[in-house]
Parts: structure tokens; C-alpha cells; sequence
């Protein structure tokens, strides 16, 4: 599990999700929380390279301690269903999808690549060689704003020397996924 204060992911706290217990989850979060200025997010790795991301603003730490706890007491198996425990309900519909550098959504930056209202846009990442070849994995986040803001990533890109290049075939599938 990784924690982010104002989204600044390239200097998140991590700790094993498997060995922290709520009291140590607790401490983390208040410590992250306390570098925050808008808001405090969370994400959790899974093995096959993806991740669920969780996101709530400053007035809600109560709502993020308790998603942590919920996060803590879940089975640690299914994505979707660690996501539901950390938001505190079923996630609404995708609202957009981005490609971002893993870790490095400030310092890179993402680039949008679905909405629901236009579709998809993949020519886009043509103009970002800074994400079809980057330093960093690259992966296309589904985001939703239901409950809360939240997000599913999984990794499209492939390693080549000290490269990751981005696949776009593997990009276009998980597109049209969601339409």
C-alpha cells in the first residue's frame, strides 16, 4: 500500500499492506495527512501489475480512516473488492481514463485518453513521447467519481534496456472494455 499527500505520488510512504495492522495504518495516514494541503490518496498493488487508488479531501478524515480500516479488514484478493471497501461502496461508472507514468503523475503527467461523453482518443499519446517511451512503467488509469474519487490502473507497458515502451494493443483492449 502506498499513501500520497496533493497527489504527489513520487514521494508516497509505503508500507506492506500484508504486515500493517490498523493501528500502524492509522499512524501513516495522520502522518501523510499532515503534509497535505487538499487532500490524501491511497493506493493498493496487486500481483499481475495494477492498482486501486482512493482519494479524500482534508474535511474527510474521519471517512479516510475509516476506508483504511475497511481497506485493513478486507480480503486482500480482488481488486474491485478492495476498492468498494476503501471507498465505502460499489464504484460508480468510469468517468474518463488517463495514461501516466507510474508514480510520477506530477512530474510526468497524465494524458486522458477516454470519456465517456467522447470517446476514445488513443492519437493523443502521439504527441506524449515522454509516455510511449518513459523511465517509469506506464498505465492507464480508470477513473470514477462514485463514491468518492477512485481508480483502477492497470500497467501497459512492456520494460526494453531502461525504457518502458507503451503497448498500444494491450492500451486498446482495456479501451474497449469500457466502450
Amino acid at each position: 500500500m502506498q499513501l500520497a499527500a496533493d497527489g504527489a505520488w513520487e514521494d508516497c510512504r509505503r508500507a506492506p499492506l500484508a504486515t500493517l495492522d490498523a493501528d500502524a495504518g492509522r499512524a501513516l495516514l495522520r502522518e501523510v495527512t499532515r503534509t497535505a494541503s487538499r487532500d490524501v490518496a491511497l493506493e493498493v498493488w496487486w500481483p499481475g501489475h495494477g492498482f486501486i487508488g482512493v482519494r479524500w479531501t482534508l474535511d474527510e478524515s474521519a471517512e479516510a480512516v475509516a476506508g483504511l480500516e475497511r481497506l485493513l479488514a478486507a480480503p486482500a484478493v480482488d481488486p474491485a473488492g478492495l476498492i468498494d471497501a476503501a471507498a465505502g461502496g460499489p464504484i460508480g461508472p468510469v468517468s474518463f481514463a488517463e495514461v501516466g507514468a507510474v508514480n510520477a503523475w506530477r512530474s510526468v503527467g497524465p494524458q486522458i485518453v477516454w470519456r465517456r461523453d467522447c470517446g476514445i482518443d488513443v492519437a493523443a499519446l502521439h504527441r506524449r513521447p515522454d509516455l510511449t517511451s518513459c523511465r517509469r512503467p506506464v498505465a492507464v488509469e480508470f477513473s470514477a467519481d462514485l463514491p468518492r474519487p477512485l481508480w483502477l490502473a492497470l500497467e501497459i507497458s512492456r520494460p526494453e534496456g531502461n525504457r518502458h515502451l507503451l503497448d498500444e494493443h494491450r492500451l486498446g483492449e482495456y479501451l474497449a472494455a469500457v466502450g
